[in-house]
């Protein structure tokens, strides 16, 4: 709770002195990487702010977007762990019995020793064996107080990394939200594209289909008046076809009739010319008869004189 706390302290500060969020964030907390930040050409320019947590004084730059490797942040997300109160009691507690079983291993191994007489009238061999055991034993003990006061030193190590883990952390968290969100706001701008450009392609097709609906209604207007006109040029040619038979029909009617009355007429004169002929030859026997009857009546005249 301590450590979130004074993370989010460390991020209100952040916050109160206008500290943009999508900055990463590096903390200073040792009078000489103060002056090495101070020293430092790459951090030169950019911006710093001081701390005072817990007594120590932690300084705050703004690099240019420079993240961590991958290397190093797992060593350190593994090295993070929270140590609280009953952590570095128990730590404690574990080292002093490292230490007391070390201790007693140590007596008990002198005490082993001790307990042989025959070592001890081995003269020199026995010497360098106590020798060994008290260097062994002492190599112990200075090696499990290395232990301690390195654990110690790691644990105020991990403590200022623990802080500036999070503060990363919670700073990359922020980041990956914000990215997320800008994502999101592609993704919903690329769908929304997406879903006009959909919209566009549909309306363009419908677009197509009532052309090519039109186009072939056009067509079929345009064909079924082709077939109209030939239709018509067909019966008007059929009608002129028929006027015409009907005129040659009336013109080889009137011309029989005329043939007709041609013949007519001439069987008429040819008739009446027989018949003057034979009225002619009447007349004529008519003539000689009455002249014939004449000469009789004369011949009896004379016969009667006579």
């Amino acid at each position: 709770k301590r450590h979130t706390a004074s993370s989010a302290s460390s991020l209100s500060i952040l916050s109160e002195r206008n500290i943009e969020y999508n900055q990463l964030v590096d903390f200073i907390s040792d009078k000489n990487l103060e002056a090495q930040f101070d020293n430092d050409d790459k951090l030169q320019g950019s911006q710093m702010c001081k701390l005072n947590k817990m007594g120590k004084q932690q300084f705050m730059s703004i690099p240019d977007r420079r993240v961590i490797d991958k290397i190093t942040f797992k060593r350190l997300k593994n090295k993070a762990v929270v140590v609280t109160a009953e952590d570095r009691r128990k730590k404690a507690e574990d080292l002093m019995a490292d230490r007391e079983r070390l201790e007693n291993e140590s007596a008990a191994r002198k005490q082993k020793l001790q307990s042989y007489d025959v070592l001890r009238t081995k003269g020199k061999k026995l010497a360098q064996l106590d020798d060994e055991a008290n260097k062994k034993s002492n190599y112990l003990l200075a090696r499990a107080q290395q232990l301690r006061q390195d654990q110690e030193d790691e644990i105020k190590h991990c403590n200022s990394l623990i802080l500036s883990t999070k503060c990363h952390a919670i700073r990359n968290a922020q980041i990956a939200e914000k990215q997320l969100i800008q994502k999101e706001m592609k993704e919903e701008e690329r769908r929304l594209e997406e879903m006009m450009e959909r919209e566009r392609a549909l309306a363009a097709k419908e677009l197509e289909k009532a052309a090519e609906v039109e186009r072939l209604k056009k067509k079929y207007q345009a064909v079924e008046v082709e077939k109209q006109i030939k239709e018509n040029e067909i019966a008007r040619e059929m009608e002129l076809a028929r006027m015409a038979e009907e005129a040659m029909i009336r013109t080889e009617a009137v011309n029989k009739i005329r043939h007709d009355e041609v013949e007519n007429y001439k069987k008429r004169m040819e008739k009446q010319a027989q018949l003057r002929k034979e009225y002619m030859l009447l007349n004529a026997q008519i003539r000689d008869s009455k002249k014939l009857e004449e000469e009789m009546n004369n011949i009896e005249v004379l016969q009667v004189t006579i």
